[in-house]
């Protein structure tokens, strides 16, 4: 072998090495706690502030402050249906596209709080539904991820068609995007809600089940959801309006048959709770998430504004002037969400151990609703998260804003009010203001 032919096969070696790896780049000093909401924000529409490669699809956040990109082309060795895995700290989104263009990348799977190294399984939103691609098929794919407390970190995997899995996908699978891969878009998705033609008013006192009930078109998506809906125990008896409770759940209950709702928040407790429930004398809507969405899920908080507004469509009766939005956890959060959705709504809103969601946004947009934040004195970044929306919010001119610490509580805080009538009463002394 000449020397010329060597050097030629050393320079296809290194251009070949050169291409298996991921290209990672950090945004730094982010403000905000979760990636959904940085991203909503359009902040970081800015260039990174560093980058990097590294030859397996991972990458290690070095701050609290850190949002990281990493993206790559990734090859399918062969014909079949793959799933695509994220695991990180603390939350992060996968996005996926079918070709290298990345106009086409669709989010496919996310990691809603903390989850350990190569942790694929969670939550159930880690992984991707399958998708169909071709041997030699190349496929763009990005993992964005905030970190939280300490430093942080990300993988990508697959399931390859048969089984195997390969996490984080190997640098034999990899080729370098040409260019730095712009953040996808993520904000406001409009939906569309409808409720089926069979769904009948409820007239009678107590609990209903509206399962599968409402017909949700949001995107490129059309699914059904499901609410539960409470009728105070005279409410077949009067012609008078109610206020109107609208509760949002926590995570892990998602799904369709409403069993999840019944088992954690207001109707958990109007079942336990026979005095409770017979003084209630507001009418309570428990919309439930489809399996896999969360509140801040693009769309979310569109699709579930759309129903509380088709539900209200049904029951006149329903004071428009004292409608309140409450939620715990991630439904916290949705409560935030949902309030920046259509501000001049809700008389009040109470977030219970919530994280915090875009607080420059709260100062500006939701002077009207009374606001009551709850959170337990030691939870945390749901503590923190707490203050600095209560600290956005307690300006001149900003409109009532209240915030309660719970002395030695942690994440459960909610069980100290949403079982008490005192709670409520307070609740019921706002009403909506100008509009």
């Amino acid at each position: 072998m000449n020397m010329r032919t060597l050097l030629v096969i050393v320079a296809m070696f290194m251009a070949q090495a050169a291409l298996a790896e991921v290209r990672i780049e950090q945004w730094l000093n982010v403000a905000g706690s979760e990636i959904t909401d940085v991203l909503a924000t359009g902040e970081l529409g800015r260039p990174a502030d560093t980058s990097r490669f590294w030859e397996s699809f991972e990458a290690v956040t070095s701050d609290v402050a850190d949002v990281v990109s990493v993206s790559g082309i990734v090859r399918a060795p062969q014909d079949g249906d793959y799933r695509f895995m994220i695991a990180a700290d603390d939350t992060a989104l996968l996005f996926v596209s079918v070709d290298t263009r990345p106009k086409n990348l669709q989010q496919v799977a996310l990691v809603p709080a903390f989850g350990g190294r190569c942790e694929w399984t969670r939550y159930a939103a880690q992984r991707s539904d399958p998708i169909r691609l071709k041997a030699g098929q190349r496929c763009l794919v990005q993992a964005v991820v905030k970190s939280g407390e300490g430093l942080g970190h990300v993988e990508v995997g697959w399931e390859l068609p048969g089984g195997k899995i390969e996490g984080p996908i190997p640098a034999k699978r990899i080729e370098t995007p040409a260019a730095s891969v712009p953040l996808p878009p993520y904000g406001r998705v409009p939906a569309k809600v409808t409720l089926k033609p069979d769904v009948r008013p409820a007239t009678e006192p107590g609990q209903h089940k509206f399962a599968n009930a409402a017909i949700v078109e949001s995107g490129d998506k059309k699914f059904e959801m499901s609410y539960l809906l409470f009728l105070p125990s005279d409410y077949d008896k009067t012609s008078d309006s109610r206020p109107l409770f609208i509760f949002l759940h926590g995570n892990g209950h998602q799904g369709s048959d409403l069993e999840g709702v019944l088992n954690e928040g207001p109707a958990q407790y109007l079942n336990r709770l026979p005095e409770l429930r017979q003084w209630m004398p507001m009418a309570m809507l428990v919309p439930q998430l489809p399996n896999n969405w969360r509140w801040d899920t693009p769309g979310a908080a569109e699709m579930t504004t759309g129903l509380i507004e088709e539900v209200c469509k049904q029951y006149p009766r329903f004071d428009r002037d004292q409608v309140y939005l409450s939620g715990l956890s991630m439904g916290g959060k949705g409560v935030w969400l949902l309030a920046y959705e259509s501000p001049s709504r809700y008389a009040a809103i109470i977030p219970i151990s919530a994280v915090a969601v875009r607080p420059n946004e709260a100062s500006r947009r939701l002077s009207k609703p009374y606001t009551w934040i709850i959170c337990g004195e030691r939870d945390h970044l749901f503590t923190l998260g707490s203050k600095e929306m209560y600290a956005a919010m307690s300006s001149p001119g900003r409109g009532q804003v209240k915030l309660t610490v719970v002395p030695n509580a942690e994440h459960g805080c909610w069980d100290q009010f949403y079982p008490s009538r005192a709670f409520y009463e307070e609740v019921m002394t706002h009403r909506r203001v100008g509009q």
